[in-house]
């Protein structure tokens, strides 16, 4: 049985007594599977042990030492655990999964991938990837998966001093001979390369250190420009996925002989869609996490053996992806928010009927004034920024105003976007019957389909309409206008309550999470 075969099918077995409500324990199903498919590889190889002397003079053999994960569950998992090759002794470990990138912020909805990679994968560290497993856990409740998608790392010819020529080989020849046979198979894809040329050809037979080629070679291939013949074989792949659960095995392994690949690179790529807005890990920190060398050890089925980092998708509000709900994250909602911030200007020119009519420009306590019935007075050139506007939201005018005493006399306010050539239907009208200063905003927002443009020619009209036959001096202090423009519309993480604008609503939940978060 190839080593594809066995992958496949033990996966195959593995599903159906993990997920078909058979009450086994997930790490006892894993665990046996992951030690019956060791004990295959082990077996397999133990047919060419006298080809590999000098490589498993690195490793001892110790039927004793390897550890069980899982006491008392089967005898049989005892005796094969028994027969895994263990190393004397690991220094620190040099290779790594990675879950890239570390922090993942999305919002309910939102589709997010994410890698597993590998780094420092090392033939001569022992930490070569003849195959690989991943397990990822997660909270179901933030996160599904759609797909997994596999990586590249796996594929293309595996490079070493086993592929080195040790002679010249010419074109038009079939014989190849390289430093290792052992790593190859008749059948093999191979690339065939040196610092001048390079071919594809499969193995047709082997004899000693001889490759024998199914067609002639194309090129010449010289020892002196580094000339190599490497295998390029297949791989199968184990998928399961449980979304229920929030777990995903993944796994790829070679077929055949040929070494493991090295280097750094992507083994799958996992596309999550995010069903709330909280945050979990993504975990593959577990003894299930390993690869599988080319001597067919386990590295990472126990502690310090494979450097594991998880990834995490972060709480919406953890815009900086940092792990933490922080001042970085006001500062991030705040700096999208003020982008088009809501704008409180005031008239720099006026005219009219009204006395010291620019009193009103500001709110200083000198006022304009007028007890003349009908007797009107225009603002214009407000001067708003409006570049960069994509639309407005609010437009409003405040009027700032006290009468003599005991006066009910009325001021109506109109408001113009075309510079006062014309004004809009929409007034209104207040009663002034206050004798020390009063401030109100009124809403001008209907008054127009308000665009950048209009707001940048607004002018407002003030007129005094006397109520009764006696008039009582109404005074203005202030005139201002303010317009908030339409929040900015982007699908920035700023937007944390998903819904099209960095608004209010975004800061007080950012606020809100970051106080909770800081609560003793």
């Amino acid at each position: 049985m190839s080593r594809r075969d066995f992958w496949n099918q033990a996966c195959e077995c593995k599903v159906t007594l993990g997920f078909a409500h058979v009450m086994i324990p997930f790490d006892v199903i894993l665990f046996s599977w992951y030690v019956h498919f060791i004990y295959s590889l082990f077996a397999q190889r133990m047919k060419r042990e006298s080809e590999m002397t000098k490589h498993l003079k690195r490793f001892t053999r110790s039927i004793c030492s390897k550890r069980v994960k899982i006491s008392g569950v089967l005898s049989i998992i005892s005796v094969l655990a028994s027969l895994l090759f263990v190393r004397s002794g690991m220094s620190s470990p040099t290779s790594s999964f990675v879950v890239e990138p570390k922090y993942t912020i999305a919002k309910e909805g939102d589709i997010i991938d994410v890698r597993v990679n590998v780094y420092g994968a090392d033939y001569d560290e022992y930490t070569d990837v003849y195959g690989w497993q991943v397990v990822m856990e997660w909270d179901p409740a933030v996160l599904d998966v759609n797909s997994v998608a596999w990586g590249t790392f796996m594929d293309g010819p595996r490079v070493g001093h086993w592929g080195d020529l040790l002679y010249d080989a010419f074109a038009g020849q079939f014989e190849l001979y390289v430093a290792d046979s052992s790593m190859y198979d008749v059948g093999y894809n191979i690339v065939i390369q040196d610092d001048v040329s390079s071919e594809t050809n499969v193995v047709y037979s082997i004899a000693g250190s001889k490759l024998i080629m199914s067609i002639p070679l194309a090129n010449t291939y010289t020892v002196a420009a580094n000339a190599g013949c490497y295998p390029d074989p297949n791989t199968g792949v184990a998928l399961d996925l449980d979304n229920t659960v929030g777990r995903v095995i993944v796994g790829i392994s070679t077929q055949g002989s040929a070494p493991g690949a090295q280097g750094d690179g992507t083994l799958c790529t996992l596309r999550f869609y995010v069903e709330s807005c909280s945050s979990t890990a993504l975990d593959i920190t577990n003894d299930y996490t390993f690869i599988i060398n080319s001597l067919e050890e386990a590295i990472g089925d126990a502690p310090g053996e494979l450097n594991k980092e998880n990834g995490y998708k972060a709480w919406a509000e953890d815009i900086s992806a940092n792990g933490l709900i922080d001042v970085y994250d006001l500062y991030w909602v705040g700096k999208d928010f003020a982008k088009y911030p809501l704008q409180t200007m005031h008239a720099t020119t006026t005219s009219g009927a009204w006395t010291n009519g620019g009193n009103a420009y500001t709110p200083n306590n000198l006022y304009a004034q007028e007890n003349t019935h009908n007797d009107a007075q225009t603002y214009k050139s407000f001067g708003f920024l409006t570049s960069g506007w994509t639309g407005v939201s609010k437009v409003e005018i405040g009027l700032e105003r006290r009468t003599a005493g005991g006066g009910d006399d009325q001021v109506t306010i109109e408001i113009s976007n075309n510079a006062g050539i014309s004004w809009s239907l929409t007034t209104q009208t207040v009663v002034v019957t206050q004798t020390s200063d009063t401030f109100n905003w009124y809403d001008f927002t209907t008054a127009y389909s308000w665009t950048p443009v209009g707001v940048a020619s607004i002018a407002v009209r003030i007129t005094y309409q006397r109520v009764g036959t006696t008039g009582t001096y109404i005074y203005v202090d202030w005139i201002p206008v303010r317009v908030t423009p339409t929040p900015i519309s982007t699908n920035s993480y700023s937007d944390i309550t998903k819904d099209g604008v960095v608004d209010t609503n975004d800061l007080t939940q950012l606020a809100d999470k970051y106080g909770l978060q800081y609560e003793s």
